[in-house]
């Protein structure tokens, strides 16, 4: 439904399927699911997920029996060729669906609602990241997610790999017809990622005003 508010999922597909809420596999147990809840309402005001490999166990990424990502399907990129062809696919975990409730009024409740959601889904990164080789895949903006996810103190790489035509028939195609184009990453931990998460523990409990981006700028600078 969120998607469908923003204009990010196809209205007509998603009623010809006759889907009340976004399809999900029995890998979808296997996953980190993070939901931010309002306290005073128990309404849900953010989500995210941290997606596992859907192909079979033991797989490798160069291995022809790996079943590619979503960012690797959508761009029409190896990760083998970025990670490494002899990776696990299992030390490989995709990052997705970052929203808030379209429904929030303007407030700085609703700034920090994506901090949260965050927060809750860095954690689980960092569960991840201390295998070898592991990674953390996915796309965004350069100057909105990507951006971010450096500032949260991961070590960010940028794809820049040319953008695929949508397909049509793909529920999410809408997604694509936006002014700025997004672009796959790789995020690894460089040792940064527990002392940014740190600081933005302070700051979300503290409750102040004023730009989240700007306050983890602040401490990335002071702290190089």
């Amino acid at each position: 439904m969120q998607y469908l508010q923003r204009g990010w999922a196809d209205e007509e597909l998603a009623a010809a399927r006759g889907l009340t809420g976004e399809p999900y596999d029995e890998h979808a147990l296997r996953d980190f699911h993070t939901v931010v809840v309002e306290q005073e309402t128990g309404r849900l005001r953010g989500y995210n997920t941290l997606a596992s490999s859907r192909g079979p166990r033991g797989a490798r990424l160069g291995d022809e029996a790996h079943v590619p990502f979503v960012v690797e399907r959508d761009y029409d990129l190896r990760l083998a060729d970025h990670l490494g062809e002899g990776t696990p696919a299992a030390h490989v975990w995709e990052g997705k669906r970052l929203v808030r409730d379209y429904a929030m009024s303007r407030s700085q409740a609703a700034v920090s609602v994506p901090w949260w959601a965050y927060r809750g889904w860095a954690e689980a990164c960092l569960r991840v990241l201390g295998e070898d080789g592991a990674a953390i895949v996915g796309d965004g903006k350069p100057n909105a997610t990507i951006r971010q996810l450096s500032l949260l103190g991961f070590t960010t790489r940028m794809l820049d790999v040319p953008l695929r035509p949508a397909d049509p028939a793909d529920l999410f195609a809408p997604m694509w017809d936006q002014f700025q184009r997004s672009y796959p990453f790789v995020l690894t931990d460089g040792e940064a990622l527990r002392p940014a998460l740190d600081r933005l523990d302070a700051m979300l409990v503290s409750g102040g005003t004023g730009s989240f981006t700007a306050r983890l700028k602040t401490f990335a600078e002071a702290t190089k």
